[in-house]
């Protein structure tokens, strides 16, 4: 219980998988990628949750309508750090990355982090915004994404900005 309260209950319905389903399969615009079409058949490093929307929706339902295989990041009682991320990069073979802002920021800081980014083809956050400091100095390293959705709605649709500085 938080001191609000207990959390509102979530109810997915049949037309929320409906929805989600449907657009996963939209095609884009002429010469413009969909921000899931980057997931389809990739090996995706997954820090989100289990327990969270974003984890559960990527480690199953990406699965299921994208062909994605989430690589979770080993265990540990600690929380996950840029080092232990950049660590587990260099052996999990991905072309993907989900992680929240503050890892990408953390690994700006450091040229090896940085440098671990080299072989990861989309590096995708969420829960936040990145640093444009951090974003600067990633954007040489791997493409970076910004997911945006909620637990109500999933992802939210929406294109791949192909500006690096943008």
């Amino acid at each position: 219980m938080t001191l609000l309260g207990f959390p509102k209950p979530i109810t997915w319905t049949h037309g929320f998988f409906a929805a989600a389903d449907n657009f996963m399969h939209k095609k884009p615009p002429p010469g413009k990628l969909s921000a899931v079409a980057i997931l389809e058949n990739a090996r995706l490093f997954n820090t989100a949750p289990a327990f969270h929307a974003a984890g559960l929706g990527t480690m199953t339902f990406f699965a299921i309508w994208l062909g994605c295989c989430s690589v979770l990041p080993p265990q540990s009682h600690k929380p996950l750090d840029a080092t232990t991320v950049a660590s587990a990069l260099s052996h999990a073979n991905v072309s993907s990355m989900l992680v929240v802002p503050s890892i990408l920021e953390d690994m700006s800081k450091d040229p090896a982090l940085c440098d671990a980014l080299r072989n990861v083809k989309n590096a995708i956050w969420s829960g936040g915004a990145v640093p444009k400091e951090a974003g600067d100095k990633l954007k040489n390293k791997t493409h970076l994404t910004s997911y945006m959705g909620s637990t109500e709605m999933a992802i939210f649709p929406h294109l791949i900005v192909e500006d690096p500085d943008d």
